[in-house]
């Protein structure tokens, strides 16, 4: 038997008035202890209950506190709820008007270009699961030349401004010129 059933049994054989006889309490010095503890609060309650009756108001005084105790123990949280109850609205309103300005004067990032992305030929397109990156650089006009896009340009030395799409395994799947980085012919 464990602790805590050979302490269930102790209780209850020193309730009913018989001797504890359980191995267990000479063994475990811990249950011992319980065992001594009960023993004395036993004979404590029997020589209290030996004094003499008690009051034959007794019950009544008793009942009459606890209705006291409960009654104070029920007003006070109904006064705290009545205090709480206005403001958990109010609160509620300022935060949703908080978060409605917000959100209404939230400033909206410009668009950076109208024109589609234009995948770099003969590179294997991106996996649907597979995460990307924008870079915005100079790309040489050379290298545009060099991946297979047609450009017109009389200096193949210069760099145009652009937005590079990379793949999560570093290279470069498509390219999207800004509109502003293309040099006037005029």
């Amino acid at each position: 038997m464990n602790c805590k059933g050979a302490r269930a049994t102790a209780i209850e054989h020193i309730r009913a008035g018989s001797a504890v006889l359980d191995p267990h309490f000479e063994v475990c010095a811990e249950c011992c202890r319980f065992l001594q503890a009960q023993l004395a609060l036993h004979s404590a309650f029997a020589a209290l209950s030996s004094e003499g009756p008690a009051p034959a108001d007794l019950e009544a005084r008793l009942l009459a506190e606890f209705d006291a105790s409960r009654n104070a123990s029920h007003l006070a949280p109904r006064a705290a709820v009545r205090r709480v109850r206005w403001w958990l609205p109010a609160a509620a309103l300022a935060a949703s008007l908080a978060i409605a300005a917000i959100a209404l004067h939230r400033a909206v990032p410009p668009r950076v270009a109208s024109e589609p992305f234009v995948e770099i030929p003969y590179i294997a397109p991106l996996a649907p699961y597979e995460r990307t990156r924008i870079v915005r650089m100079d790309v040489p006009v050379s290298a545009l030349v060099a991946a297979g896009f047609e450009v017109h340009a009389a200096d193949t030395g210069a760099a145009l401004r652009a937005d590079v799409l990379f793949g999560q395994d570093g290279r470069a799947h498509a390219i999207r010129l800004v509109s502003n980085s293309v040099p006037n012919s005029n």
